[in-house]
């Protein structure tokens, strides 16, 4: 993945990326991971916007402080990258640790990867000439030629 693409995501998902120095996965499925990780972060983002209305609206209350706890509370229960690649012409994305709900986000986002283009994100298949690869037409005949293969 591009250094600047890799760099909007530890930006976005500050835990998600705290131990995790790059992903090894072409910019194709750049959108998969953008999506799971504010899945994962998804209660922070929400107390995050409770926050900023909060904010806007009352700003000499107590609730600041308790909804800080919170964002706090909650950007400890997500779950740390520890290696994010390719294999097998899919995604895998390793965490330090998750709930159950956490892990079928994971499981759903690795899943999904194998149909879509690693290079483009355009639908795609798994391509098997000496290694699995899920690409559409195009980027497989880029590669392969004609001796793309589906998997």
């Amino acid at each position: 993945m591009k250094d600047e693409l890799f760099s909007e995501l530890k930006e976005k998902y500050p835990e998600v990326f705290e131990h995790c120095n790059y992903v090894s996965i072409d910019d194709g499925w750049f959108f998969i991971i953008d999506e799971l990780c504010r899945f994962l972060s998804y209660e922070k983002f929400n107390l995050l916007d409770k926050k900023k209305y909060m904010l806007t609206r009352n700003p000499d209350t107590n609730e600041i402080i308790e909804i800080e706890k919170q964002i706090e509370e909650e950007s400890n229960k997500i779950p740390r990258a520890t290696q994010v690649k390719e294999k097998f012409g899919s995604l895998r994305f390793y965490v330090n640790k998750a709930t159950d709900e956490q892990r079928n986000y994971i499981s759903f986002a690795e899943a999904i990867s194998g149909h879509i283009c690693e290079k483009c994100g355009n639908k795609g298949k798994s391509y098997h000439v000496r290694w699995v690869k899920t690409l559409c037409p195009d980027h497989a005949r880029e590669r392969y030629g004609d001796d793309a293969n589906e998997a």
